[in-house]
Parts: C-alpha cells; structure tokens; sequence
C-alpha cells in the first residue's frame, strides 16, 4: 500500500505486477480499481489467485469490473503490448527475476511514456553473512531464485535501460508514541532508502523522449 501510493497511480489505471503468486497483492490491486495483468510463470499460483479474485470480487460486490487477467511466462519473456501500462509493481519480486536488465528493459517497453515503475523490496549488503545464509537456505528449501541487488547496482540498471527520476524512500511503518513525534524520518524509520530497494522511477514523456 505504501508503494501504490508513492506511485500515485490515477483510479482505473492499467498495471502489471510482476511475480503475483498467490494474489493477495492482485487482490488489493483489484479493490482499489485498478485494471491488473498480472505476470506469473507458475501454472500452480495462477489457479490460487484466481480463486483468490473469484472470492473478492463477490465479497466486495466488484462485478466484472476492474479487469485482471493471468498470464503465465516470466517477465524476461512477457508478450503484452508495449507503451500500454500506467504503473508496473513488483513487490518482493525483482530479485527472483534471472536477467534483471532483460527483465527491467521489459517493464520499461510495458509503460506507457511516463508511465512510473514501483519496485519494493530488500538491498543486497556486501558483506552481510546473516543475510546470505538466510539466502543460501531459501534458495535450497523452495528453490528459488533469492538475488537482491545493492542499491548502486540498481540503480545503475534502471538507468541504462531508460528509466529516469529515481525515487527511493524510508519506510516507517507501525504506531509510533505520540511522546516521539518530535522524531525525524530516519530515526523512526524501518528501512532506510541505502539499505534497502524501496523506488519509483519513471520513464520518459513522449517530449522528453524526442
């Protein structure tokens, strides 16, 4: 929810998100209006989330609108049109992704001209042994991909793929004590914009692009 709202995506607007397994990130993405062409390559969480939508489209009384529709190939691969989506969302998926500069050239072809992208999810730190034993142990018990990207390297990518206006954020999440309100952002926060991959990023207008 954080990130749909930095990426401030007009209501009824066309969306790809990336890895929507199961779909509870599609259900939310259909509750609040949003038209979802959701990219998945297992067969197997296509069929939970689409029982999934099935369910929330008769408990929040949605009818047939707002659309989503499953497609199932990996990013690298994807076949929808291009210059055609309002916003592309990965939320803690990009890293399972296996050719990040083929997958990230292809969330910039979907987006329409200023289309934004919204990226959530945690930084490779150089050096942080917890970190890659708990990767090494993810990636042996589901096998998975598990291969974050530092934020340098990120950004770098987003770069050299076309992407422009580079936003990173603070997470700052929970209830704070009304006695701490005097607190600035980064002291409350949970998540710093170094440490981890919490962006948007846009692709260029038509005239900018000319």
């Amino acid at each position: 929810m954080n990130l749909l709202r930095a990426m401030a995506i007009t209501p009824g607007g066309k969306v790809v998100e990336v890895g929507s397994g199961p779909g509870w990130v599609t259900e939310i993405l259909l509750a609040l209006g949003y038209h979802v062409d959701a990219v998945e390559p297992s067969e197997e969480m296509i069929a939970i989330a689409r029982e999934r939508v099935a369910d929330a489209r008769r408990h929040f009384h949605l009818g047939e609108t707002p659309r989503v529709s499953f497609h199932a190939e990996t990013l690298e691969s994807c076949t929808l049109p291009g210059d055609a989506y309002d916003g592309v969302f990965l939320h803690a998926a990009l890293h399972h992704v296996v050719d990040e500069q083929r997958g990230l050239a292809q969330c910039f072809r979907l987006l329409r001209p200023g289309g934004v992208l919204g990226v959530s999810e945690g930084a490779w730190i150089p050096g942080d042994w917890r970190l890659e034993e708990k990767l090494d142990e993810e990636m042996s018990r589901f096998g998975t991909l598990e291969s974050p990207y530092t934020v340098e390297y990120l950004d770098f990518v987003l770069r050299r793929v076309g992407f422009v206006d580079i936003r990173r954020y603070y997470a700052v999440n929970g209830l704070l004590p009304a006695a701490r309100g005097g607190w600035r952002i980064a002291r409350a926060a949970t998540s710093r914009p170094w440490d981890s991959n919490n962006l948007t990023s846009r692709k260029p207008p038509a005239h900018a692009r000319q």
